[in-house]
């Protein structure tokens, strides 16, 4: 094969080498994860080489032979790539819905039809008719005679051109920035070799005998390149990308080295206020000047966070900056990405918020639970809730004789504010009966609207003034000047007792929030009530009891004392034993103990002193000193435990202990206090007590001894009962009584005592 050398020769193989470069960077960027975008754009590129290969090859070849056989490898590319260009676009536009065999099959066969027809053109000359060389300006040139297939062919391509510019012409007016001067240069891509083919076909040649579309790949070659270094061509998907910038709801914005704004999304409007003609361009820090500061640091944290004014609201923004390179190391801008937390930071104030509330409530309900008197619940009431809402002020009242009574205020004293008014009146009388804690958010419009109610109408739970007690809702007193100025309400019923209301000088003061914290704190106080209720009940009995013990003091003992004397008078003018007399004196004795015991039981079985950490050991090495045990031994099995405890009142409960063991075990009964896990017990090997009797022995006045008082294993109980503790009655190991003594709470520190054990 014979070739000449042609001006044409070196660009189209430059710009084929060119192309064919494009394809292998696309399919390389595109490795892994090949996508529409990357597959065609690559193909595209390279069957765009190809055809300028065969080309510059076919023009250098100077036989028919030759030029011919070039011809047919040069063709495979014409027709291949508006097939191809068609299916980038397509991709280019997102229009990816539009790749179905139904589409691409009817044009594939086609192609491949017209590529057949195209090798077996010898046998019907349905593309090319007549074959021949001419010289123009010393260049041997193929000059062809189409035949009717080719014209088909031309139908084929150039209606998929024209769908092509359609698409780009669509998609161009709906983008903007970059992606417009990327789609300018696919319109060069697609127009310079269309109307170059157009003219070549037409015989309206500026370069006669040369196929200008095929040259013409020389000028998009090299705009192609140009478009992939300046304007990211391929470095993203355009469309697709462009749309889901302007429908993202984070802020994006683009901006130069000079920090001025070159493009953003929609959002970003919205944020800015302005129209985008008049934001590009425009320096960022003129709407966020804090991005100055964060755009110069040169090593910028991951994440910040940026408080923006939005019109009358602040919305806070995590923001996140990415420089843009064109090659590493050549920052050319920035995109700037803020996320809206505003949702997720007001989230966390309030967490925060609820969280110290809750702290507060605590606090406060420590308060309550240790409040004697229903004035000490009331003023933590109103301090409490005032500390938990931040509001102008807070009352209580509560509920005597059907009327609500003022107990207390956060601003002090009620006498010249308030009175007291009927349970159903107002606001307080609407939540106090629903058992529900309303809300009014602007308490001028209820004023304004019960000014204008007659007598007849009954005062409306929406209509009336006020609703703490300090006017007369039913005849539609004013309101004094004091309450003129608080607008928002927030009432809620304290169980039966009464109503605390909240109030604030600010309208929509209070939300769903404020109920949830009222709603928590009125139900300690209500505990807080219902216990000083039942404890000034106790007080109230423990008063009778005191009475009665004055009673069985002075008006019992007397005569006892004076019916003492006689006996034992009688008893030295007999002068020697009297059998009555004696039996006598023994009732006389029990009588005294049976009134000493009650005495104990009254005043002092419930109720202990000052308690203080004692060693268990110790107490009961001193009860057991003080009770007469006769010939009875102590064992204190293991080293007792330290607990705390009223050191007379836990004595006196052992020596009540070791009295009944000795009473009922015998005089040689051995007695043992030993440890348990959680407490203590005391065991003795006597004759025990019947399992049928043990539910009885602690009630007063039980007794199987013949001179017992009955009272002395129900002091025991009262006494472990005032410290906190439960005791049980069970059989000892030898067949005796144990009786074991559990915490109810933790009383016990296990600290070991440092006093040894043994007997005694």
């Amino acid at each position: 094969m014979v070739w000449q050398q042609t001006p044409y020769t070196l660009p189209l193989l430059l710009s084929g080498g060119l192309l064919t470069s494009f394809s292998v960077y696309l399919w390389w960027i595109g490795r892994g994860q090949q996508s529409h975008g990357t597959i065609l754009g690559s193909l595209l590129m390279l069957v765009g080489a190809e055809w300028v290969f065969t080309y510059a090859l076919q023009l250098s070849a100077t036989t028919l032979s030759g030029k011919l056989f070039w011809l047919r490898f040069e063709f495979v590319g014409v027709v291949l790539l508006p097939l191809i260009w068609f299916g980038y676009v397509l991709w280019y536009t997102g229009r990816d819905r539009w790749f179905t065999p139904r589409v691409f099959g009817s044009l594939g066969v086609f192609a491949v039809g017209f590529l057949i027809l195209l090798v077996t053109n010898d046998a019907h000359h349905l593309v090319y008719q007549e074959f021949q060389l001419t010289t123009i300006d010393s260049l041997v040139i193929l000059d062809t005679t189409y035949g009717p297939a080719f014209g088909l062919y031309m139908i084929y391509a150039n209606g998929l051109l024209l769908a092509t510019l359609g698409l780009l012409a669509s998609t161009f007016v709906h983008t903007r920035g970059v992606f417009r001067w990327q789609i300018s240069v696919l319109f060069i891509f697609a127009l310079v070799p269309g109307i170059a083919g157009i003219l070549y076909v037409t015989e309206n040649n500026p370069l006669p005998g040369l196929n200008i579309a095929a040259l013409s790949n020389i000028v998009t070659a090299f705009a192609g390149g140009i478009s992939l270094i300046r304007f990211k061509w391929m470095d993203v998907t355009p469309v697709a990308r462009d749309t889901t910038f302007d429908a993202m709801n984070e802020v994006v914005v683009v901006v130069d080295p000079a920090h001025r704004i070159v493009d953003l999304n929609a959002s970003a409007g919205l944020l800015f206020g302005d129209p985008r003609d008049e934001i590009i361009g425009t320096p960022a820090t003129e709407y966020i000047p804090e991005l100055d500061a964060m755009l110069s640091d040169p090593d910028p944290p991951d994440r910040q966070e940026l408080t923006v004014s939005a019109g009358a609201d602040e919305r806070v923004f995590e923001v996140t900056i990415s420089p843009i390179k064109d090659v590493p190391g050549d920052e050319t801008g920035y995109t700037i990405l803020l996320h809206d937390i505003t949702a997720r930071k007001q989230a966390e104030q309030q967490v925060q918020q609820q969280s110290t509330r809750l702290t507060q409530l605590h606090s406060v309900a420590q308060k309550l639970a240790a409040a004697h008197t229903t004035d000490e619940v009331y003023d933590l009431a109103v301090s409490g809730a005032g500390e938990l809402l931040a509001c102008d002020d807070v009352r209580i009242s509560a509920v005597e004789n059907e009327y609500f009574v003022p107990q207390a205020s956060l601003n002090g004293d009620l006498s010249e504010t308030c009175s007291p008014m009927p349970i159903d009146a107002g606001y307080a009388g609407y939540s106090y009966s629903k058992g529900s804690i309303e809300i009014i958010d602007d308490m001028t419009h209820t004023r304004s609207a019960a000014a204008d109610t007659s007598e007849s109408d009954p005062p409306s739970a929406h209509s009336v003034p006020l609703s703490i007690p300090n006017a007369d809702t039913t005849t539609n007193e004013e309101t004094p000047t004091h309450d003129a100025e608080y607008r928002s309400l927030l009432s809620a019923p304290v169980g039966e007792y009464g109503v605390l209301q909240a109030f604030d000088t600010g309208p929509g003061a209070f939300d769903d929030q404020d109920r949830q914290i009222i709603d928590l704190l009125l139900s300690h106080v209500e505990t807080a009530l219902e216990r000083v209720a039942v404890e000034e009940e106790l007080r109230a009995e423990r008063d009778r009891l005191d009475e009665f013990a004055s009673v069985v003091s002075h008006d019992l003992r007397n005569p006892l004392n004076v019916a003492d004397g006689r006996v034992r008078l009688a008893a030295d003018e007999l002068d020697g034993e009297n059998e009555h007399l004696e039996a006598t004196k023994r009732a006389l004795t029990k009588m005294a103990d049976l009134i000493e015991d009650m005495l104990t039981l009254s005043r002092e079985g419930r109720t202990i002193g000052e308690t203080e950490s004692v060693h268990l050991d110790s107490i009961v090495k001193q009860a057991w000193s003080s009770v007469e045990t006769k010939n009875a031994s102590l064992t204190i099995a293991d080293s007792l435990p330290a607990v705390e405890a009223d050191p007379a009142r836990l004595r006196e409960l052992f020596e009540n202990l070791f009295r009944n063991a000795v009473e009922h075990g015998g005089a040689d009964v051995t007695v043992t206090v030993g440890t348990l896990e959680n407490g203590f017990y005391l065991a003795d090997d006597g004759p025990g007590i019947p399992q049928d009797e043990r539910s009885s022995v602690f009630e007063s006045g039980y007794s199987t001894a013949a001179n017992g008082t009955g009272f002395g294993l129900a002091i025991v109980e009262q006494i472990a009962d005032a410290h906190g503790w439960d005791v049980a009655l069970h059989e000892s190991q030898e067949g005796g009584a144990r009786f074991e003594f559990t915490e109810q709470e933790s009383v016990y520190d296990r600290a070991t005592p440092d006093q040894p054990t043994g007997e005694s």
